[in-house]
């Protein structure tokens, strides 16, 4: 054991003297100044926002369209047109009372209000999926994932106390929720790579490699050092970026309001394929609702932060096998930011093939797995155990296959 710690201590002292740590400091700063920098300019728009005008401003245009479609002649689509606008200009309203349950001291039986409608329209459309078909089934099922997920924020509102926020206001934790999609598929694993490129193939290019292997230590405790540190900075380099977008957004946003605000995880979904004149038009998500549950937005990014160092101990296994397959720095590097970038732009144009799934850079942010957006994305019922489960797949392999050719590795040769 303190054999081991040795190595682990004398990898980390070479990786913070290394540049490339520094260069990966330098870019997750400029990835947190981005952030800032969006924040910035999208919470000045919304400062400016008048939720009652715009309301009012909607209502108006709508009512303009019923009169221009009531003085046309009158054929079964305008009917529908005209049936739809009624049906919209219902759920407006003009004055205040429309943002009441943002502003009111008193909101919670507004709330209630919200949540017995929100039942009543479950229980209407659940009753309607029963017998439609087609695209009216397609159209009420969607109608039935959204309203029922509302009621399940708003039941979740009322049972902790919380008031929902504005819709027109974004809170910290909700705009670092949404730039977590784009860093957790790109930006941190390419940080990742960056820094653990080169903890075997830099030994090589430095000509350091063969008095590495000579040492009376086991090769695969000189490995499982170099492991252990990777994943240490690894891990440094996650809780380094999630704290510092935390604290740009707090900054941005003008404090930690909405921490407690919910967010439904651990949603799946069911497909059914709809077919009209004997061919498979569209394929429509079933909300599973039994398996979900609503955390507060603190706990969401809590949890979600060690589902990002999962993928990302993965990224940084793979990389480390390619590090000692590889005696070139340059590739070791090239190769796995290839698979990075190249597997997103594969899994796009393959989203909904089965295959798709099986790929590492597909579970990069197992974020979209747990909130069931993964799943909608790809048509895919991607959870996220099986986003876990794919992952160390493939993280086991690299690991193993590593392990063996660093065993095995030829002094004279090296």
């Amino acid at each position: 054991m303190a054999e081991l710690w040795r190595v682990m201590v004398n990898e980390w002292m070479k990786l913070v003297r290394r540049r490339r740590f520094w260069v990966a400091g330098g870019l997750l700063l400029c990835v947190v100044a981005l952030f800032g920098l969006i924040g910035y300019h999208q919470h000045r728009q919304e400062l400016n926002y008048n939720p009652v005008q715009t309301q009012q401003a909607q209502i108006a245009g709508m009512r303009g369209q019923l009169q221009i479609l009531k003085k046309g002649p009158q054929t079964k689509a305008t009917q529908a047109q005209e049936a739809q606008l009624m049906q919209g200009l219902k759920g407006l309203s003009t004055g205040p009372d429309a943002v009441a349950v943002y502003t009111a001291a008193n909101w919670r039986p507004l709330v209630q209000q919200q949540v017995d409608l929100l039942q009543s329209q479950v229980a209407n459309v659940r009753q309607q999926l029963a017998s439609a078909t087609g695209q009216n089934w397609m159209s009420l099922q969607i109608q039935y994932n959204s309203v029922a997920s509302q009621l399940l924020v708003q039941q979740y509102s009322l049972a902790h106390n919380v008031r929902p926020s504005a819709y027109w206001h974004t809170s910290a934790y909700q705009a670092m929720g949404n730039f977590l999609d784009v860093v957790n598929r790109l930006f941190l694993p390419l940080l990742v790579i960056l820094l653990v490129a080169d903890m075997v193939s830099g030994e090589t290019t430095a000509g350091t490699i063969k008095l590495l292997l000579v040492r009376p230590v086991p090769r695969w405790k000189i490995l499982l050092g170099k492991g252990w540190v990777s994943l240490a900075g690894t891990v440094a380099l996650t809780v380094a970026l999630w704290g510092l977008l935390w604290l740009a957004g707090i900054l941005v946003y003008g404090g930690a309001a909405g921490a407690r605000q919910p967010v439904i995880t651990g949603l799946t979904y069911t497909f059914r394929q709809i077919v009209l004149s004997g061919q498979p038009v569209q394929s429509v998500p079933v909300a599973q609702f039994a398996t979900a549950h609503v955390l507060s937005q603190w706990q969401y990014l809590l949890l979600g932060g060690v589902w990002t160092v999962i993928a990302m101990a993965v990224v940084a296994s793979l990389t480390l096998f390619c590090s000692v397959v590889f005696k070139s720095t340059m590739a070791s590097m090239a190769v796995p930011m290839g698979a990075v970038v190249i597997g997103q732009i594969i899994t796009q144009i393959g989203a909904r093939q089965t295959w798709s799934g099986w790929l590492f850079p597909t579970q990069l942010n197992l974020l979209a797995n747990w909130t069931g957006q993964q799943a909608v994305q790809t048509q895919q019922n991607m959870t996220l155990s099986f986003g876990i489960a794919v992952l160390l797949i493939w993280g086991g392999i690299a690991l193993a296959i590593a392990f063996w050719q660093f065993s095995r590795q030829d002094v004279l040769n090296a």
